[in-house]
């Protein structure tokens, strides 16, 4: 028996159960599964702004160094200037002091990258703890009626007076100094450090190098120019003189000398030249045709001949001299004259006097030579 629609709750049921049956198929048949229900509330899409920089009031003394990590550089931190190159160094027989950004600011800002290390050298009277070790998002403002005064050292250093490549100013004492207040010692400063002082307006504080020695010299860091230096290194005055002609020995032996001056206010083997002199170091090669060995006795053999007639010896010394292979220019040896600071020109004469040895277990005997020995060149260096 039929019976009319709606009027049984079983076939209202089967109707249920094969709409959804269809709904199922007709979702998988479009490539998926039939869509979830979505949250009422939408999951954030914004991340938390950074924290603000912590700000630091620094005391009106204050002096620090930063150390930048490897690659960094002033302008990551401060707007600079370059100072001249020609002029923003001091050298010395074990260190090479150089600056190549400077900046004047009332503030110092180390941001999250590239970050950095602070040790505080002199903070007296600070109104809050100072910056110490690795630092990020931080900025050091400078005390009320003060600057700033920052500089940055070069990361890779010149070579020294004495050949040494890399070495800074690790090695001596370095301070800084304001005016006629006593130097305040950095300690141990490394390569690409950036110092930061605290000046009054205008004020100009020294970068002080002194190796022990007496003989300091300092750098502006204001400016990053040269304050306190050694004259006779900015430049070192060097010059080639000509050949003199054969020396023939009474021996048979016979060679060239060829000679080239620089002058110098401290050298590896004798120190620094007494106030208002230098060293006119004279570097001696031989050519010769055989070997042989000389003991020459340098204040006898060598003498230089001032513009005012003058005559200046080398400084007493033996002199071992030993040409090993012939046909060889060897670079024998050096001999030193100690002249005024101010010497420019002159002219050496070579007169050896000394031992020879024609072999190398023969016996040694008095040079003499055949003939008269000439001048060697006449000295004119750059004023």
């Amino acid at each position: 028996m039929n019976e009319p629609a709606g009027s049984s709750p079983h076939r209202t049921t089967l109707l249920a159960v094969a709409l959804g049956i269809a709904l199922a198929v007709g979702a998988a048949g479009c490539g998926g599964p039939a869509p979830r229900p979505s949250s009422s509330t939408p999951s954030p899409t914004s991340t938390s702004p950074p924290a603000p920089p912590v700000v630091r009031v620094a005391s009106a003394d204050y002096i620090g160094v930063v150390t930048m990590p490897a690659g960094a550089y002033l302008g990551a931190y401060q707007k600079a200037e370059t100072p001249p190159r020609d002029r923003a160094y001091v050298v010395g027989p074990r260190y090479y002091a150089g600056l190549d950004g400077v900046a004047v600011t009332r503030e110092f800002t180390v941001s999250q990258s590239p970050g950095a290390s602070f040790a505080s050298i002199r903070a007296t009277s600070a109104l809050g703890p100072m910056p110490s070790g690795w630092t990020a998002s931080t900025v050091l403002q400078a005390a009320d009626g003060h600057e700033f005064v920052v500089a940055h050292l070069v990361a890779k250093p010149g070579d020294t007076v004495n050949g040494d490549t890399g070495v800074g100013i690790g090695l001596v004492d370095a301070s800084v100094r304001l005016g006629s207040a006593a130097a305040v010692s950095l300690g141990n400063v490394e390569n690409n450090a950036i110092i930061v002082v605290s000046v009054p307006p205008g004020g100009d504080p020294l970068l002080v190098l002194d190796q022990k020695g007496g003989h300091p010299q300092s750098l502006h860091l204001r400016t990053g120019e040269r304050a306190d230096a050694e004259p006779l290194f900015y430049p070192v005055r060097k010059q080639d003189i000509k050949a003199e002609p054969a020396v023939a020995l009474m021996s048979g032996q016979a060679f060239y000398l060829k000679e080239s001056v620089s002058l110098v206010p401290w050298d590896a083997g004798r120190g620094w030249a007494r106030p208002g002199r230098g060293w006119l170091l004279m570097a001696v090669r031989v050519m010769a045709v055989e070997s042989f060995a000389m003991r020459l006795d340098a204040a006898r053999s060598f003498s230089l001949t001032l513009t005012d007639r003058t005559v200046i010896r080398s400084r007493p010394e033996i002199v071992n001299v030993n040409v090993a292979r012939a046909d060889a220019e060897l670079p024998a040896f050096s001999v030193v004259f100690d002249v005024p600071a101010g010497f420019r020109s002159g002219s050496i004469r070579c007169t050896l006097a000394g031992s020879i040895a024609t072999t190398g277990s023969g016996p040694f005997a008095p040079i003499s030579v055949a003939g008269t020995q000439d001048e060697i060149g006449g000295v004119s260096l750059p004023a």
